[in-house]
């Protein structure tokens, strides 16, 4: 994680604000480090919701603690499915099970 806040921090120098620097983050960083900053965008996104909707604050380290906690039983959870890492997360006959399910309301 650390390594990562000192890219970000490198980008931030150059960069000609938040839309530049989050797509030069995207385009620079390898996978685990692209993953850590996702989560940490969803830890500050998912604080501050639950401070201004909810009123609880929680400590950063719990927060962080909880985020990657997600990725990692998300990323089981697809291990254990046998899918793949990038990108098809469902084989043709769920898609089909799927097709044959769904109906219009």
């Amino acid at each position: 994680m650390q390594l990562v806040f000192g890219i970000i921090q490198e980008n931030m120098e150059n960069a000609d604000g938040f839309v530049a620097l989050f797509f030069q983050l995207l385009e620079s960083l390898h996978h685990t480090q692209l993953l850590d900053f996702v989560m940490t965008l969803r830890c500050i996104w998912k604080m501050r919701n639950d401070e201004l909707w909810n009123d609880v604050e929680t400590s950063l380290h719990i927060s962080m603690h909880m985020a990657h906690d997600v990725l990692l039983q998300w990323q089981q959870v697809q291990e254990r499915h046998g899918r793949r890492e990038h990108g098809e997360y469902c084989n043709n006959e769920t898609v089909e099970h799927m097709r044959d399910k769904w109906s219009r309301p």
